[in-house]
């Protein structure tokens, strides 16, 4: 019976330890920037409603994870030059809390934007760390 509650207080741990950075999502919105485009990105920013998201220079193939100024109902773009070129793109609504934020800049220099609200459905950490992982699969045979 010892080793049975042992083994139940280690699985509640270990399910602490790996779902509880999610909380962040509940106080602030995240973004990851990923530039596939070849070129390098100058002046790159992300404006959230009134604020700026500053990142300078995104080099070809890096990809950036930043948290989104805290903010109420706000809008997203994405502003960067490219050459003598200001490229503005991806007008997603965004809010203070709960959101995710992809951004990649493809090889047309385009930007392509993705907003979800990941607070169950991918763990932070591996947003942060830019590794894919479902969750799901950590478990024994989920689906």
């Amino acid at each position: 019976m010892r080793a049975l509650l042992a083994l139940v207080g280690l699985v509640v741990l270990a399910a602490l330890i790996v779902f509880s950075p999610n909380l962040i999502w509940l106080a602030r919105s995240t973004a990851r920037i990923t530039n596939q485009s070849g070129r390098e990105l100058r002046n790159f920013r992300l404006k959230v409603g009134e604020r700026d998201v500053i990142f300078g220079i995104v080099t070809p193939g890096q990809s950036r994870f930043v948290f989104l100024p805290e903010t109420g109902d706000a809008t997203l773009l994405v502003v960067y030059s490219v050459g003598t070129r200001q490229i503005t793109g991806c007008q997603e609504y965004v809010e203070g809390s709960m959101y995710h934020v992809n951004v990649v800049i493809g090889p047309d220099l385009e930007s392509h934007c993705d907003v979800t609200l990941p607070l169950t459905d991918r763990l932070f950490w591996t947003e942060a760390l830019g590794v894919r992982l479902d969750p799901r699969a950590l478990f024994v045979g989920a689906p």
